[in-house]
């Protein structure tokens, strides 16, 4: 993956926050902040490689915290 960019939503993905993508070695890590209220958090990820493929992907509700 040459690209990629993360976003969280805590509110089913009304609205978006970046989420910064470290590279460790050949892996891409990010981390979530969370809200100390809890509730359910959303992902949106956005990647392309060096022939051009793309892939976006939205999921709401991937875990709750409590």
């Amino acid at each position: 993956m040459v690209k990629l960019s993360v976003k969280a939503s805590h509110d089913d993905g009304k609205t978006w926050v970046k989420v910064p993508v470290l590279c460790l070695g050949g892996d891409r890590v990010v981390t979530v902040a969370h809200p100390r209220a809890g509730g359910c958090v959303s992902l949106q990820a956005s990647g392309a490689d060096s022939k051009g493929n793309t892939v976006n992907q939205t999921v709401i509700r991937v875990y709750e915290i409590r």
